[in-house]
C-alpha cells in the first residue's frame, strides 16, 4: 500500500510536470496510460527500478503496437527516466538504446487504400450514428485519427453545401482548412446535442475530467466493423 502511494505520488508530480508543455487532454490521458502501466508493472518500490525493469517492459509491450505507436511509447518513457532517476546514466545505462527510434516499414501499398464504395459499406455497416459521423470526416477531410479524435466544435464552420474543419497539424505545424460535402455534414450536425467541446467525446470520464475518444479506441472498432464490412483489418490511417 505504501509503494502504491508513492508511485501515484510519483505520476501525479510527473503528469504535472509534462502538463506545463502538453496542452491536449487526451494526450496527457494516453502518456499517463502508459507511465502507469510502465510503473506498475513491477511490485517492487519505484526507487529501486534497474533497466531490467525497462527491458522486462519493453519485451511485453512490443508486440501489442505498430512500430510507430511502440516509438511514441518508447520516447515518453525515456523522458520520464530521465526526469526521475537523478542517476539514470548509470542506472539505464543503455537508455538511448533501448529507446531507440525504429523505422517503421512501409505499411499501405496503392492497391490496400479504399475506394469510395468502400467507405460508403463501412458505413452502412455501422449502425451507431456517432462512429458513421466519425469515419465520413475522417475520410472526407483526409486527417489523421487523432486530429479528428481531438475535434472540437469550433473548429467546425458549417455551410449551406458542407462544412469547414480547421485542423492544426502538429507535424507540420501549420494550421489547414479541410472541407467535407454536405452529406457528411450531415451527420455531424446530429451530434450538435452531446452538451460537450468535443465533437467526438469519451463516453468515459477520466479523473472526472471529459476527454475525447482514443485512436487506440477508435483502431479496436474499426478492426471489428471492417472485417465484418470487408472481410479484412483496416487500420484508421487508411482512410
Amino acid at each position: 500500500m505504501i509503494q502504491d502511494k508513492a508511485k501515484e505520488k510519483v505520476i501525479r508530480d510527473y503528469m504535472n510536470y509534462k502538463a506545463t508543455g502538453i496542452k491536449t487532454k487526451r494526450k496527457l490521458v494516453d502518456l499517463e496510460f502508459y507511465i502507469k502501466n510502465f510503473i506498475y508493472n513491477s511490485k517492487k518500490d519505484i526507487s529501486d527500478f534497474t533497466e531490467k525493469d525497462l527491458i522486462d517492459f519493453l519485451n511485453k509491450n512490443s508486440k501489442k503496437y505498430s512500430t510507430s505507436s511502440f516509438n511514441g511509447i518508447k520516447a515518453n518513457l525515456k523522458n520520464f527516466i530521465k526526469w526521475f532517476f537523478a542517476d539514470y546514466s548509470q542506472r539505464f545505462r543503455n537508455v538511448e538504446k533501448l529507446c531507440r527510434q525504429q523505422k517503421a516499414p512501409q505499411t499501405y501499398q496503392p492497391e490496400e487504400m479504399l475506394s469510395k464504395e468502400d467507405i460508403q459499406t463501412l458505413v452502412q455497416n455501422e449502425n451507431s450514428p456517432y462512429w458513421k459521423a466519425y469515419w465520413l470526416t475522417l475520410f472526407y477531410s483526409a486527417s489523421r485519427p487523432c486530429e479528428i479524435c481531438s475535434l472540437k466544435w469550433k473548429q467546425i464552420d458549417f455551410e449551406d453545401n458542407g462544412a469547414f474543419i480547421k485542423i492544426y497539424s502538429d507535424k507540420n505545424k501549420d494550421y489547414f482548412n479541410k472541407f467535407i460535402p454536405e452529406d457528411v455534414a450531415i451527420y455531424l450536425k446530429k451530434l450538435q446535442t452531446n452538451n460537450s467541446e468535443y465533437v467526438f467525446p469519451s463516453p468515459q470520464r477520466i479523473d472526472n475530467r471529459e476527454v475525447s475518444i482514443s485512436v487506440k479506441g477508435v483502431y479496436q472498432r474499426l478492426i471489428k466493423l471492417s472485417q465484418k464490412a470487408l472481410g479484412k483489418k483496416i487500420n484508421p490511417y487508411i482512410l
